[in-house]
């Protein structure tokens, strides 16, 4: 069969197939070894499905894998699934690898990945993928290796998706075994590596999988990923070699790091934006004027300057300047004005003698602490008194997931198709709508976004999207940030990819 590597953006117009071969490594890989991955954050779970934390995917992919892949130019490429067709818009049709197998010896067969489209088709479950999959109308089993994806209405992200969480499949017996509550504790995938280990707010340690589907991969036999929270302690740790690749690069060790000749430095245009969330459910962000009062307030130029290090570049939407559905239009949009900004929460009924009060959550990385202290700076100047309350990255998720918050700072951790940035978190029905936001416009243009394979027809589109979000603005955009990673010259063959997720599958340690 042959492969088409694609885009981001159509899946396979129908008839035509998709295969391809991995670029030849720079030198004769070595075996052995452990690889420390330094991570600002510990995991909310390691369960894909109920994973709602960009940083839980750099260990997802490891455990993992996924159905389809991204290469460096976020093109799909073939992962467990060595080959697709497109029989017509609504049936897709996917070839497993022989011989993929679960850490737990079970098959990842057909079968098994219907079980994971049912599981996370299950409306009940409310599973992270179920946006992503809710065009889906069920997965056919054509035979061992041979499964088909039914489609109720066109879905053109189907095959970026795959590439993703949605695209994570788990083991059925690990499942059954562990239970719905343990499962995200004992995690069970066809990854390269295996779970080992999950030390509290220290470590997850991997194992070599020597079952993995590619012929003499990986290279290393462990992967530990260690959790420092200091920005400056992680960078240090990297040059003295207490670890080997940082997964979260702190902006203000960059340059010292790209002069360190020990080490190696990546990066590239990035998907990752930073943001300030309302939850326009209730007061006082259920009144518009007062979240485009705070959108006009904020001095984006500066949060990229000084919390980014000049790192990142202003956004006015969840699209990098790289992405095809990027509207040049919009520049600009929202400017520092505070003048404007008082003339809003003055429309809203806020002043001097009844003063905006609200209280911004965010994490306990000093990345977003030092955001969440600028933005509340701003926001004073124009009469508004924010409180700051940090919490760890799984409890922030907690408070989003059960709507207890007024406002949030942070940032998302971007896709290469603009569905998985708008769909989930913008639809009136998407499982990360945490803003609570509700527009029947929005919901149509994300629905027909989905519903043309077209990439231009796509584009314009999103544009549509951004302009649409950016008027109701359920969060306003700060910055695009640039995919960043470190590694010791130690550590060879390491791939870079846009969204920032370490994958190892392919890495090995030199002498």
């Amino acid at each position: 069969m042959v492969v088409l590597a694609l885009a981001a953006s159509p899946p396979t117009p129908p008839g035509a197939m998709a295969a391809s071969a991995p670029a030849p490594p720079a030198a004769t890989p070595q075996r052995g070894g452990t690889i420390t991955v330094g991570l600002v954050n510990q995991p909310d779970t390691l369960d894909p499905h109920r994973s709602a934390a960009g940083p839980d995917r750099h260990i997802l992919f490891q455990i993992y894998d996924s159905l389809l892949r991204f290469d460096q130019a976020l093109r799909v490429t073939p992962g467990q699934v060595k080959a697709w067709k497109a029989r017509d818009e609504l049936t897709f049709e996917f070839v497993l690898s022989d011989g993929l197998k679960f850490h737990d010896g079970s098959d990842l067969d057909a079968k098994a990945v219907a079980w994971n489209f049912d599981r996370m088709m299950n409306k009940s479950l409310k599973l992270v993928p179920y946006s992503d999959l809710v065009d889906v109308d069920r997965v056919v089993v054509v035979d061992r290796l041979t499964f088909q994806i039914k489609l109720k209405k066109p879905l053109a992200p189907l095959l970026a998706l795959l590439a993703d969480r949605a695209g994570m499949m788990i083991s059925p017996a690990a499942w059954e075994k562990s239970g719905p509550d343990n499962y995200g504790r004992n995690p069970v995938g066809a990854g390269a590596f295996k779970f080992v280990e999950w030390r509290q707010a220290d470590s997850v340690t991997l194992q070599r999988f020597d079952g993995y589907f590619v012929k003499g991969e990986p290279y290393v036999n462990k992967v530990v990923f260690k959790f420092i929270a200091d920005a400056a302690v992680r960078a240090v740790s990297l040059q003295s070699g207490q670890i080997d690749i940082l997964g979260d690069v702190p902006a203000a060790a960059v340059q010292a790091l790209k002069a360190d000749p020990g080490l190696r430095f990546y990066e590239a245009p990035g998907l990752q934006w930073s943001y300030f969330m309302f939850n326009t459910s209730k007061a006082p962000f259920d009144n518009v004027k007062v979240r485009q009062a705070v959108a006009w307030a904020v001095q984006r130029q500066a949060l990229a300057s000084s919390v980014h290090e000049d790192q990142a570049s202003v956004a006015q939407g969840p699209f990098s300047p790289t992405s095809w559905a990027y509207d040049k239009k919009l520049d600009g949009y929202y400017r520092h004005d505070p003048a404007r900004a008082k003339a809003l929460l003055a429309e809203a009924g806020y002043g001097p003698s009844n003063p905006l009060k609200f209280q911004m959550l965010t994490t306990t990385d000093p990345t977003w602490q030092r955001q969440s202290e600028m933005v509340q700076a701003d926001l004073r100047a124009i009469g508004v008194e924010a409180t700051i309350q940090p919490y760890e990255l799984a409890t922030a998720i907690e408070n989003m997931r059960n709507g207890t918050f007024q406002g949030m700072s942070l940032a998302f951790s971007g896709r290469a198709d603009p569905d998985g940035n708008a769909f989930m978190r913008w639809h009136s029905t998407g499982t990360l709508n945490y803003m609570r936001y509700k527009s029947e416009r929005m919901d149509q243009l994300l629905e027909a976004s989905r519903r043309t394979y077209d990439p231009q027809k796509r584009a314009e589109i999103f544009k549509q999207v951004n302009r649409v979000m950016l008027e109701d603005l359920p969060l306003t955009f700060f910055t695009i940030n640039k995919a960043q990673n470190a590694t010791s010259k130690r550590v060879q063959n390491f791939m870079l990819i846009p969204d920032g997720m370490v994958r190892l599958s392919e890495t090995w340690l030199g002498k």
